[in-house]
């Protein structure tokens, strides 16, 4: 059983991709933990290829067996590899954090394996295993 969808408008359409990836993984029998880890990944990496990739539309699979929730996201913007780079260090009180960059690290911090390459095609490929508890 696989999800498919694509992503061919802005952050009203990334709703839209989480709210049918949610169904889809409930239908599955996904926990409500594993769903919510499902759409804040899906939101960070389609976001990102969209306002920083410059990507029109952004196709997503995703995929269910043994314990994980693996989810492909493949477009054609410019080349990122959301697996390197340093992640900013957590802020010393919250008085000092700053709004936003931490979209990289929730990704990393959720995700069982990450996995990025650049196709022969010129496409961003990153797939993302999800443990599903």
């Amino acid at each position: 059983m696989t999800f498919r969808y694509r992503i061919a408008g802005g952050a009203a359409e990334v709703s839209a991709a989480q709210s049918a990836l949610a169904a889809w993984m409930e239908a599955a029998g996904a926990s409500l933990h594993s769903v919510t880890r499902a759409e804040v990944v899906l939101e960070e990496l389609a976001l990102n290829a969209q306002r920083h990739g410059g990507a029109l539309e952004v196709l997503v699979e995703a995929s269910i067996a043994v314990g994980l929730c693996t989810l492909v996201l493949e477009d054609a913007g410019r080349p990122f590899d959301p697996t390197v780079g340093v992640l900013p260090l957590p802020a010393a009180s919250l008085g000092a954090a700053r709004i936003g960059g931490l979209g990289l690290a929730l990704v990393r911090r959720n995700a069982a394996a990450l996995r990025y390459t650049r196709t022969g095609m010129g496409r961003n490929r990153v797939e993302v295993d999800l443990p599903l508890c």
